[in-house]
Formats: C-alpha cells, structure tokens, sequence
C-alpha cells in the first residue's frame, strides 16, 4: 500500500563525485517521478527577506529569516513547500534556499487546516553548506502546532487593542471571490505570524474539507507574483502592497483602513479603491467575532456541523450558516443563514424537511411579484434556490401575456433543469397554464413552449408541440406568416423538437420538399451546422442527426444554391427521391466532389453525375473507394467521360485484352481521358497516369494513338520504370503477344513521331524480347499494323535493322531504366 505521506528536500548542495548545483537531496514515502516533477516544479528557488542579512549573521538574525509555507492542492492530493534562506551554498553563492516539500495524498478527510503546520518544529531549516549537507529527513512528517490553534485564532481576530473585524470581512469576501474566479488576494502584513494567523481566520471560517481546497503562502515578495499565481491568499510584508497593486493583483492591508458595505447593497471598499461583494459569510463573520466566547464556540459549532455532513466540496460558508442555525446566541445573523443553507446544501442536506422550509421562505422573501422580479432573484441565486426561483419564474412567465410579447430573446436563469429537480408540484402547474395559452395563439403558446423547451423541460411542452405548435407551422397559409410575427428568435432546443416531428419519420421527410414552405425550412435549420454528404449518407430516420441532415438537403435543393456543399446534399436527397438524372446532372456541377462523397450521395447503383465521377477517379490514390466507386460508376453508366476513366481502374490489362477492349473500347475511350486532364490541370493522380501508360502500350499493339493526356503528364524516370516492370510481367505471363509488341515498338521507332511515356516503354522492353521472338511473326504483326498501304519492302527492312540492333542491345545490355518490384496493378 503506498504511504499517505512523502517528502522531499530541495537545494542547491554538492556530495563527492557530483558536479553540485540545484537538485533534489532526499526522498522518503516512495515519490513516483511524476509526483517529484510537481513537487520539484513547486520550488521557490528565491527568498529575499525585507531586511538584507550582514554577511556573517547572528544565530538570532538567522532565526528571524523568514519561513515561507506554501500549499495547494495538487493531482497527487496536496503539497506543501516550506522554504527557508539557506545562505551560501558550498560553492560560496549567496542566496541559496533549502526546501522542505510534505505531499499529503489523502488531503481529506482530515481534522487538521492545512495552515495548522505553520511553525512545525518538523520542518528542516539549515543554514550554510554544513548544515545544509547534513540536514536529514527523519521517519515523522511535520506536525500541527498550537501557532495558529483555535485559541490563537481567537486571541489575533478579537484583541482589543486592535480592530481587527473590518479587515477579517473585506479579507473572507475577497478570498470567496478568489475561489470563485481562481485569482489571489494579495494581503500585506507585518508579521510572518500575522500572516500565519489571517489564513488561520478564513481557514477557521470554513469546514476542514473546505479549507483543505484553500491554497496560500505566507510570504512572498512582488517580483514572485505573476498573473499564473495558484494560490488564493498570498502573504507579503506589508510595504510591498503598491507592487503588487501595480501588477494587477486584489490588496489588502492589515493595518490600512477599508470601508465595510452591506449585505444586497454597497460593496466594500480598500483604501485603494478596489471593491470586494458583500456576501453571507462575512455578514455571520461580524455577529461571531463581536465576543471572543461566541467566536470560540462558532469556530467549534462549525467543525460539528461539517462532521455530520460529506465535507467534500462544502460552500465555505455553509457550515458556519448551520451553525448560526443551531445556536441562540446567533440569533441575529439568521437571515443570512436561511439564505446561504437554501442556496447551497448538498443534495443529501437539501432534502430534509428543514431545509425544504428554509428554500421556500427564501423564494418567498427573494421572488418579488412579478415575472421580471422572480427572473432575477433566480439569476441572482445559485443550487437548490436557484432552481426554486426558476420554477417561480417559469410558472410566472407562461401566464404573463405582456412577458411573452415582449421584443428579444426570453431571459433564462437556469438551464439543464428536470422535473425531479423542480417537482411534481410545479411541473403539474407548468403543464395547466400551457394549456391554457392554446387560446391565447400560437404565437404565445410557441414562446412558453420555448422557455421550458430551453430550460430542460421540453417534456411538459411536447404534446402541444405536436397538437398545435407544429400543425401551425407547416400549414402554408400560416407558418410563414406565424415566423415573421415571432418578437424574438427561439431556441435551438425548440426547433430541433419541431423538426423532429416534421422531418423525424422517413414518410413526413419524403414529403418535406413539397410539404414544407421554403420559410419554414430555413427558420427550422437556421444556426445548425451543416452536414457532410458523407454525414447525411450515414444517418438515420429517427436517430441523431436526421432531421438537419433532412432540412439542410431540403433547403439546399429549395433554394438553389451554388455552395457546393449545398449542391451535393441537394444531390443526395434528390437521388435518394428517386430523382431521375436529367434534373440530377445541373445539381451537381463539375467540380469539388471526392471519391468519398460520390460513394455518399449516390449510392449503391448511382446514378453518379457524369464528369464530377470522371475528375474524382482521375484524381483518385486507386484505394479500395476508388475501386469501389469504379465498378459502381460502371455499373449504372451515367454518362461516357465516367464510365471511360472508370474502365481505367475497374478493368486489368488483362481483362482489356480478353475482353478485347483495345479493339473495341481504346480509341473512343482517349478523347475522354484527355478531357480530365483539361478539366482538372494537374489534378490527375499518378496512379492514373501509370495506369492509362501502360494501356496505352497494349493500345499501341492494336495500333491505336495513345492519348494527349500523357503529353502534358508529368513521366518521370520512375513512372516509366513501374510501367516497364507491368509490361515485362504482362509478356511474361502471356497477355501481350511478344511479335505485336515487339512490332508495335519497331513502328513506333521509325515513324519518329513523339509518343510521351510509350516510346521509352517500348523501347527499353523490346530488347529484353528480342532474341525470344521468331523475326517471322514480327514481321507479319508489323504488316498488320502497318495496313494494305504500310510499304511492305521498307517496313521488312526497318524490323530486320531494329531486330538485330535489339538483339545486340540484350546481348550487351545498358538498362536505361530500374526495373521496379511488382506494383499493386502489375498483373
């Protein structure tokens, strides 16, 4: 089991053998690396006390240095840093700190305030090389002290020779702030003890799990502070507090005068300006520290209310609002108490009956007589109060014809709510006064229907959705008119329920595009994100998604939009209508389609739109979506320019030459292929390019011109390699007749005609073929190709030259280009 606590000590010391330096001395309680990394990082490597040390100090100068102890909650649970001046190190450096780190793993539960092990004589405090060679961590943690005990407490906060209470409230209120906004209050003080004692006040004011969520310092100097400052209250000598003010930072001085406010009205204010909120806790605050007795017995009444409750995450001053409840002689900070327990008891608290009283007094007493005043109280509050205060407003507001009249967007206090958390009471009360609005028109009853609808209760409001709300608005003759006389806009919560009943089932989304008025449409999808074509082809009638993936395609195709994003949900909720491809084709223009979304919006058999399908294969990798989109493009034959470059992917050389595509397919196929390369300049994959070379090698076999899209291709050495190494293949495993090819590359030698990529195929293969060809055979294919008009004498000779040049070649070979290993075509 791993140990609650561990320590580490960090300093700037030299052992034999080590270069010295900054490091970390010693550990116990098994640290984990990322534990020391924290902790290590936690390090104030600077300390400057007020007054500057004389260069050989006294044992009592060195006492009185000061010590700072520094805490926060961490991953690993809590941390505390205590650092003390260490003089100069052993390489005679001055300044040198030595750190004592305690990491506490299970911060709570505990009965100990962190700020209870200030002055604990556990912590390690050496001074000099020698001391600080030798300081050892022992086997026991740093204890608790009676420095800043309860007692103590006591004594600072109500000494009579020091007014001390205006100070203490401004100070609780600022720190509650801080918490609330993870800033700091920078508090000047005169004391290191001074310090200690103030974060013992607030720390006391709160339950011991609160207070293990209270991070601090208790001395720190301005050039320390940074606006990344972690801890809520920070301690520093009080003639540093314009420094810290200049940096932006929250001061307040123990000695300096502040002007306390009030409860619901004026703020406090410092000297300096700066205003802090009044809250509850500092208004119990003043009724305890008036008598030193009272403080004690709060102080003790607060650790046995937070004992009777999980004090994990308690308001700071809840403990202490029970405790005013529980005894007499606090009679005059009740107010404050009802207010702070019916806004902030934890779900377990807040049910007993009690509590419940204590909520509905305060809805009572905050909740005013109107819509607009129940509004704000319920902004105003927080927890169980708030959600009280809500259901006041709401009920309220959906009987309040001027309220849901008014211009603008509906205020909302409170989102996210239930009908467990509201009651059945209310939520009964919710559904009676909505029903009663049907007679008040639908424009009203669309506005209540939007507050609960937003609020989290759109259950209450469901069936008038579907009786009467819904029913109106696609009513051709009513809806539009109904939008454009709405006096504010209305939720996304709520227009995604109404479309869910419009669009929700696949019969009512079928008949969306002559069912929905154009208006309605764009007011129903209006703020919603945009689906992807891919997107739409993956939803679900009825599941999440379906109803905007619907009214984006039923807008898109209503209005006749050029977005291209528009144009191919169009596409795919057309297509999907049955939509025939006349209509279909104009939609989906040429351009801005992937593979990926053509396999979406078409479908398993298409129709595909004709040239978009032809520039997404040209530009495709020939992944299995290319292939796919291949055979499905084939399949449905939407038009010649797609199905021509499909052929490109979907069919293997050897499948042209069975299928005797080169005679029949090639040459009408070319002018097609060299449209996508004028379509899309230099969009054209070069797996496509490999694959039209290479065909239009075996199309030189059948005397067919190779395309004009390989003239302006760019072939590089290796794309020809990789053609090379498929043709060898193709000849080798008997698809291309050897005499043909060899014919073919002799004809296209002699013409002297430019042939990108297929001369240099031709001519780097020929010699390796040569000697394995009878000269007979290549003569006739040649006369073949060549034609009734090919000049039989000539031709004889050119093949009987090229022949023996070839022969000689392989016999002495001089390759011009690698042979490549197999490529995923090369079959």
């Amino acid at each position: 089991m791993t140990d609650r606590f561990a320590q580490l000590t960090y300093t700037s010391f030299d052992t034999p053998g080590s270069a010295g330096g900054w490091q970390v001395k010693q550990t116990t309680g098994s640290i984990t690396p990322a534990e020391q990394h924290v902790l290590v990082t936690g390090v104030h490597t600077t300390l400057n006390p007020v007054e500057p040390l004389p260069q050989y100090p006294t044992p009592e100068q060195i006492a009185a240095l000061p010590r700072r102890l520094g805490y926060r909650p961490i991953d690993a649970g809590a941390a505390y840093w205590h650092t003390v001046p260490a003089g100069p190190d052993s390489t005679g450096r001055p300044g040198n700190v030595f750190a004592h780190v305690l990491l506490d793993r299970m911060p709570v539960p505990s009965a100990v305030r962190p700020i209870e092990r200030w002055g604990s004589p556990g912590w390690l405090t050496p001074y000099g090389p020698t001391a600080v060679r030798e300081a050892e961590l022992g086997d026991r943690i740093p204890e608790t002290t009676a420095l800043v005990s309860t007692q103590a407490v006591v004594d600072f906060a109500c000494d009579a020779t020091v007014w001390r209470l205006g100070t203490a409230c401004v100070l609780l209120d600022a720190v509650l702030a801080a918490m609330r906004s993870n800033s700091s209050v920078v508090l000047g003080v005169s004391s290191l003890e001074h310090a200690a004692l103030w974060i013992g006040l607030v720390s006391r004011f709160m339950s011991t799990g609160t207070a293990a969520a209270l991070s601090f310092s208790t001395f720190d100097r301005p050039d320390e502070l940074t606006a990344g400052n972690t801890e809520f209250l920070i301690a520093v000598p009080e003639s540093d507090l314009d420094a810290c003010a200049e940096r932006g930072f929250f001061v307040l001085g123990e000695s300096e005068p502040v002007s306390l406010g009030a409860l619901g009205g004026q703020p406090h204010r410092t000297s300096r300006g700066q205003q802090v909120p009044v809250t509850e806790w500092s208004a119990m605050a003043q009724v305890a520290l008036i008598d030193p007795t009272d403080a004690t017995v709060m102080f003790d009444q607060i650790d046995d209310a937070a004992s009777r409750l999980d004090d994990t995450g308690l308001h700071p001053a809840l403990p202490m609002a029970l405790s005013v409840l529980a005894r007499e002689e606090f009679a005059d900070a009740v107010p404050e108490a009802r207010s702070v327990v019916a806004e902030w008891a934890p779900p377990g608290l807040a049910v007993q009956p009690e509590v419940v009283a204590l909520v509905e007094g305060e809805v009572v007493r905050r909740a005013g007589t109107t819509t607009e005043q129940a509004g704000r109280a319920a902004a105003a509050a927080t927890g169980v109060l708030a959600t009280a205060l809500t259901g006041v407003y709401l009920t309220r507001a959906c009987s309040d014809p001027a309220w849901l009249d008014r211009p603008g967007t509906l205020p909302l206090p409170q989102t996210g709510l239930s009908v467990e958390a509201l009651g059945e009471p209310v939520c009964t009360d919710l559904v009676a006064r909505l029903t009663a609005l049907r007679g008040a028109g639908p424009i009203r009853l669309l506005r209540a229907a939007d507050l609960l609808t937003a609020a989290g209760l759109g259950a209450l409001a469901e069936p008038l959705l579907s009786s009467d709300i819904a029913p109106a608005l696609a009513n051709p003759n009513v809806g539009p008119d109904l939008i454009a006389r709405l006096p504010g806009p209305v939720s996304p919560q709520l227009r995604a329920a109404l479309a869910a009943r419009l669009v929700g089932s696949p019969e009512a989304a079928n008949n969306a595009l002559r069912g929905l008025h154009p208006r309605l449409v764009s007011w129903l999808v209006d703020g919603q994100p945009r689906p992807t074509v891919s997107a739409a082809a993956a939803a679900e009638p009825g599941a999440a998604g379906w109803t905007a993936t619907v009214l984006h395609a039923v807008r898109a195709v209503q209005s006749g939009s050029a977005d291209p994003g528009d144009r191919k949900l169009a596409y795919w909720w057309l297509r999907r209508l049955g939509t025939g491809p006349d209509r279909l084709t104009p939609i989906a223009g040429t351009e801005g389609w992937t593979i990926a979304e053509l396999l979406a919006a078409g479908g398993t058999t298409g129709p595909f739109p004709d040239r978009a399908a032809a520039r997404a294969l040209a530009a495709g990798a020939g992944d299995a979506d290319t292939t796919e989109l291949a055979t499905r493009v084939i399949a449905a034959v939407p038009g010649d320019e797609s199905v021509a470059v499909a052929a490109v992917w979907a069919l293997s050389p050897a499948d042209w030459v069975a299928l005797n595509y080169l005679d029949s397919h090639f040459a009408a196929y070319v002018p097609f292929w060299d449209d996508v390369a004028d379509l899309a300049p230099g969009a054209v994959n070069r797996a496509f390019l490999r694959r039209v070379l290479v065909l239009s090698v075996l199309g030189a076999t059948v005397g067919a011109r190779p395309p004009r899209l390989l003239a302006g291709a760019p072939i590089d050495d290796t794309l020809i390699a990789e053609a090379i190494g498929q043709v060898d293949t193709l000849l080798a495993d008997g698809v291309i007749d050897p005499a043909t090819l060899l014919a073919a590359a002799a004809l296209s030698a002699d013409s002297g005609l430019p042939s990108p990529g297929v001369g240099p195929v031709l001519a780097a293969v020929a010699p390796r073929w040569a000697g394995r060809v009878d000269p007979g055979a290549v003569a006739e294919a040649a006369a073949r190709l060549a034609g009734p008009d090919g000049e039989g004498r000539r031709v004889s000779r050119m093949l009987k030259k090229q022949l023996s040049g070839w022969q000689a070649e392989s016999a002495n070979p001089v390759p011009a280009h690698p042979v490549p290993a197999q490529t995923q075509w090369s079959q």
